[in-house]
């Protein structure tokens, strides 16, 4: 198949196209930083407003998977969260369902849509989708904007709005928790995180990158599908397994130490039974074996 991924050098997109250049496709590297010497990379900018190429018209599959977050380094401004995570896919979806695109289209939400929550029962699609909890910052009601457009209309091409728990993984940012958490584990220095009492749903990108190719080759009717994560944990629980993995033991005073932005999202999972449903790949891939892997990679 011969696939565009739009966001190719973010930790998502790069993932992807490792995997499905690796699973035989042709993978087209859309990007603002890309080397363009190689033939397969080609000079993108979802900052740029309603600029489309028409070339994309012509792919089997056609990814979205920039994304502009309150992380990000520096940070994201209101301009550049609205347009990369909400008005340019919208724009996108848009021009390829009017322009005859025929090929199967992904994008991606995010379980930070639910918004200031502290029930324990899992979102199902349409929870998600019209969640009416307030959100802590733009990032949020930015994607919340980019799913309730993907279901404002029925698009001529098949598509899938793959909403995700939080992603982890080879290749992310290092302020990033995991990332973190184990540098700190393994200098010996003092971590300072929140009082870790958010709970959150993890998956590991490789397991999102095979549910992206399984979706890819049998294109689902499901325009919203929850991806399910493999882990439900505490950012608490999360620190001790990722120090457990390390064999160091966990500080004690080490919570508290910081505010989060989001603690007021203080449970975020998601319901995966349609996932289920239609036998999608499920998530295989714990903390505990990513940790383990970090450590014999840096062996």
């Amino acid at each position: 198949m011969r696939i565009a991924v739009l966001g190719a050098t973010g930790f998502l997109g790069s993932n992807l196209i490792t995997h499905l250049r690796g699973q035989g496709h042709v993978v087209h590297a859309w990007g603002r930083s890309l080397d363009v010497n190689n033939t397969l990379n080609f000079r993108w900018d979802a900052d740029i407003h309603n600029t489309v190429d028409e070339r994309w018209l012509d792919y089997d599959v056609v990814i979205y998977a920039a994304g502009a977050g309150v992380q990000s380094q520096p940070p994201a401004v209101f301009d550049q969260l609205m347009s990369v995570n909400f008005s340019y896919p919208a724009h996108l979806i848009h021009f390829l369902s009017t322009e005859g695109f025929r090929g199967v289209f992904i994008s991606f939400g995010s379980y930070f849509e639910i918004g200031n929550n502290t029930s324990t029962k899992p979102f199902t699609e349409e929870q998600v989708a019209f969640a009416g909890n307030i959100v802590p910052n733009v990032y949020c009601a930015s994607k919340r904007l980019l799913t309730r457009w993907v279901l404002s209309s029925a698009w001529a091409m098949p598509h899938t709005h793959l909403i995700l728990p939080t992603i982890y993984g080879e290749g992310e940012a290092p302020h990033r928790l995991i990332p973190y958490l184990y540098e700190c584990a393994s200098s010996g220095t003092l971590p300072k995180i929140s009082a870790g009492t958010q709970v959150r749903q993890y998956v590991h990108v490789h397991d999102v990158c095979r549910a992206v190719e399984k979706l890819l080759m049998n294109p689902k009717k499901c325009t919203l599908l929850n991806m399910p994560g493999k882990e439900v944990l505490s950012v608490q629980a999360l620190a001790r397994q990722v120090y457990d993995a390390l064999g160091v033991a966990l500080p004690t005073n080490v919570f508290g130490q910081v505010t989060a932005r989001d603690t007021s999202m203080g449970y975020l999972a998601l319901d995966g039974s349609l996932y289920e449903r239609l036998q999608l790949p499920l998530p295989s891939i714990t903390i505990q074996q990513h940790v383990q892997q970090l450590v014999s990679h840096h062996v």
